[in-house]
């Protein structure tokens, strides 16, 4: 529902990592998935688009609990559109 700016994505998986080695790990399988096929213009053209987000969460020490006391959160989003080659041009 757009409206509530919620929406489906066909293929899309989710992981939680613990470590780079499993995050390269992931990124490589989607990588093989990759639908690629070649244009006049670009001899490696993407035709599908590629979207990988890590979220990252640091939480400092843990006080006398126990508990977390402070939790940062970072994200990255890197995304490969598929090509978009001008036809008159290819």
């Amino acid at each position: 529902n757009a409206a509530r700016r919620n929406f489906f994505v066909e293929n899309l998986f989710e992981f939680e990592c613990a470590t780079a080695d499993e995050v390269m790990q992931h990124y490589v399988a989607g990588a093989r998935n990759k639908q690629m096929a070649s244009t006049n213009m670009n001899v490696a053209s993407s035709r599908s688009h590629t979207v990988l987000v890590l979220t990252l969460t640091r939480q400092s020490a843990m006080d006398s609990e126990g508990a977390a006391r402070r939790e940062v959160v970072s994200k990255f989003s890197l995304v490969d559109l598929a090509g978009s080659e001008r036809a008159s041009a290819s």
